[in-house]
């Protein structure tokens, strides 16, 4: 048998000591910190000052005469019956449950009703729809919250309606007045298919309550950050038809003829409707509920005959009809007893006035009203006369000099506007119904002694501009406008502005017309959407120019005319910081003993509220995924639902609140005050745990940042075993 030296068998020891003591360390490296985390709930952060929501409500009538109009009245309206009420609202004001519940008194909440909205709208047979991208709400409820302007319960709810929350693409469209609803789906706007008997009474949204129909603008005012829509049905209402009537003249006479029909079809206050023609057949159709009798007594413009009123019945898809038409010859007066389903067409034809010897001469006028002279330049010297046309769609012969008798020859017209206003234009001259070419206010006719000539000047006044500005401090944003005439139902317009520098105004563009007939008009301004950094605060809304009123509720009324054609209209914001919550979960202790992940919640009383998941792989610190932003005072909890303790060990909570005076640790449920005067706040959720021999365990890295410093421990550790093992067998070979 072959020895070994004593002093070989140490050194050998102490290799596979040191060996045992490197593995034992790459092992704790190695082993997992703890199961991963079967179903935890996803994290996520939602901050009220940057949610946008609108309350739907549907309400179902009885009969017409519970039913409340819009602000505006007029044709075209959809609703088949004339609603029996006027409305309250203030230009601008917001729908508001109170106003509804006294304008709907005799209604009843319609639950399971639904609403679409779109970037778009187009009519649609009797309705109008909403087209382009549409999404249907969530039926109405028995009860939902009822809820401020700026989002928050206020207590009471609303029965019959639902609340949605807008996405940022739905927001950025109501920005640029480009997101529309409508009651029901655009296939079948009365929801036919679910609820039978049903027809179209009403429908307000937002801001808006100048368009007459099944759509409407969502609008918010400025700071608000919720609306309420409410629609108005019908049960059992009447079946409807269609009565259109149409105007024809015998001949064109170059101008856009008004004439004007005094008609219970109409909706308008005055109960009149227009129908405007320079020739060619034109028409306007009304949409009726049938079993009804319906006049129609037309006005005749001054120089122009009746010539015959005839009425034809037709019906969709053919089949036999039952509506019946008379008309007193005499005075053209029409009865129309209209039938469901049917058609009812009545043609007013009509001659101008007759056209004598020689030369006449009409003026029209675009815009504004007279006087005007006018010269005819010919052989046998200047003739000079004078018209007055008043505006209102009608033309006036010109008097004064003698045109019956002029001999053949080409002849000169030209027009002096009155005043010498320079914003006139001739922009048309026609002679038997054809165009003449016109140079500045002049024009060349030729006349022939034995033929008749009727010549018409078309003038025009330079329509009113309205230029819309927006001006934003400490920040850039993109903030609109709403334009709609002041005294008619229309859908309006809409123009938007992006500011590039702090106090620096931004023109606003979009649909709005370059140029605006001479009339009033209501400018609203489109507050730009709130963010995580803060809100917009109009601080000024006014117009230079015009003839503007003081803005309400950030809206105004300006009026352009002759005098001040045109106006600029400012819009100004600034920006009112929000105030941030950050909530951060750490573990500490033996974690790796921990079995789930950690779960804190926030819930605050504005509507705001997020969730921090710390899962338990390899995770020591997490936070929410974007701190919580408020623009109103609020109190939030603090809870935590699941900590992953471990299965026979122990965790211990506690939470930091910065700031806070003296830094107190928090218990939990905590409960956490947002004071605006403060910028921004941080909770702090610290869980410690201690694992089943009571020990704090090794906490592992939260990233490969911390690695080496983790290498240098685990070196250290090492390092502290081999002297150890050395010791003992230094001793051992003592003895």
């Amino acid at each position: 048998m072959v020895m070994r030296p004593r002093a070989v068998l140490c050194r050998r020891g102490r290799t596979r000591l040191a060996s045992a003591a490197l593995a034992v360390a790459v092992l704790v490296l190695a082993v997992p910190a703890a199961p991963a985390a079967g179903a935890d709930p996803p994290p996520f952060a939602s901050s009220s000052a940057t949610r946008y929501q609108v309350t739907f409500a549907a309400r179902g009538c009885d009969s017409y005469t519970a039913v409340t109009a819009n602000a505006v009245r007029g044709d075209p309206t959809e609703s088949p019956v004339r609603p029996g009420r006027d409305s309250n609202y203030r230009p601008g004001q917001p729908v508001d449950p109170d106003a509804e519940a006294v304008a709907g008194d005799g209604c009843r909440p319609l639950v399971g009703w639904r609403f679409t909205l779109g970037s778009g709208y187009q009519r649609k047979g009797a309705l109008s729809v909403v087209n382009g991208t549409t999404v249907t709400t969530t039926p109405t409820v028995d009860e939902t919250a009822r809820l401020d302007a700026v989002g928050h319960p206020t207590g009471p709810v609303l029965a019959g309606a639902v609340t949605g929350t807008l996405t940022d693409e739905q927001v950025r469209l109501a920005v640029r007045r480009q997101l529309w609803v409508q009651g029901g789906t655009p296939d079948d706007p009365l929801l036919a298919k679910a609820y039978k008997g049903y027809a179209f009474g009403a429908l307000r949204c937002g801001i808006d309550g100048h368009t007459a129909g099944n759509v409407q603008w969502i609008g918010f005012a400025p700071g608000a950050r919720h609306a309420y829509c409410f629609a108005y049905y019908v049960h059992g209402g009447p079946a409807a038809g269609t009565v259109t009537v149409r105007v024809h003249p015998s001949r064109p006479v170059g101008y856009p003829q008004r004439f004007l029909f005094q008609s219970d079809l109409s909706q308008a206050p005055d109960g009149r409707f227009a129908v405007v023609s320079a020739g060619d057949p034109a028409d306007a159709s009304f949409t009726r509920a049938a079993g009804a009798t319906y006049n129609v007594q037309p006005q005749v413009p001054a120089g122009w005959h009746l010539a015959a009123v005839t009425c034809a019945t037709t019906r969709a898809g053919g089949g036999r009809t039952a509506s019946t038409a008379t008309t007193d010859p005499a005075t053209g007066r029409t009865t129309v007893a209209l039938a469901p389903g049917d058609m009812v067409t009545c043609t007013y034809a009509v001659d101008p006035p007759p056209v004598g010897a020689g030369l006449t001469l009409r003026v029209f006028s675009e815009n504004g009203a007279g006087p005007f002279t006018l010269t005819v330049d010919g052989p046998g010297g200047t003739r000079t006369l004078t018209a007055a046309p008043a505006g209102d769609g009608n033309a006036v012969p010109a008097a004064g000099g003698d045109l019956s008798a002029l001999p053949d020859g080409t002849y000169t017209v030209r027009v002096a506007p009155p005043a010498g206003d320079t914003a006139w234009t001739l922009s048309a001259l026609t002679c038997g119904g054809k165009p003449v070419t016109v140079n500045g206010l002049t024009g060349t006719v030729t006349v022939l002694a034995a033929v008749p000539q009727e010549c018409a000047a078309r003038v025009t006044h330079s329509p009113g501009g309205l230029r819309l500005r927006v001006v934003t401090a400490g920040g850039v944003a993109t903030g609109g406008f709403a334009v709609v005439p002041a005294d008619e139902p229309a859908t309006g317009w809409g123009a938007t502005a992006t500011t590039t520098g702090y106090g620096v105004p931004a023109e606003a563009a979009g649909d709005l017309p370059g140029q605006l007939p001479f009339g009033g008009y209501l400018v609203a301004a489109v507050s730009p959407a709130s963010t995580v950094d803060g809100g917009w605060e109009l601080t000024g809304l006014a117009c230079t120019g015009g003839q503007a009123g003081a803005a309400e509720g950030g809206v105004l009324k300006v009026t352009l005319a002759a005098a001040a054609p045109d106006a600029v209209c400012t819009a100004s914001y600034r920006l009112v910081p929000s105030t941030r919550l950050q909530v951060v979960v750490r573990a500490e202790g033996a974690v790796t003993d921990r079995t789930g992940g950690a779960v804190v919640e926030v819930s605050c009383t504005d509507g705001s509220g997020g969730r921090v998941v710390l899962g338990a792989q390899n995770t020591l610190q997490d936070a929410l995924p974007e701190a919580l932003s408020f623009l109103e005072p609020a109190s939030c909890t603090i809870t935590q639902p699941s900590s992953g303790a471990p299965e026979k060990g122990s965790v211990t909570a506690s939470a930091l609140l910065e700031p806070a005076a003296g830094n107190a640790p928090l218990s939990l449920p905590a409960e956490v005050q947002v004071d605006r005067a403060v910028a921004e706040y941080a909770v702090t959720v610290t869980d410690h745990f201690t694992g089943s021999s009571g020990g704090t365990g090794l906490a592992l890295p939260h990233s490969f940042k911390t690695l080496p410093g983790v290498l240098i421990g685990i070196g250290l550790f090492t390092l502290g075993g081999l002297i150890l093992v050395g010791l003992v067998v230094r001793r051992r070979a003592a003895h």
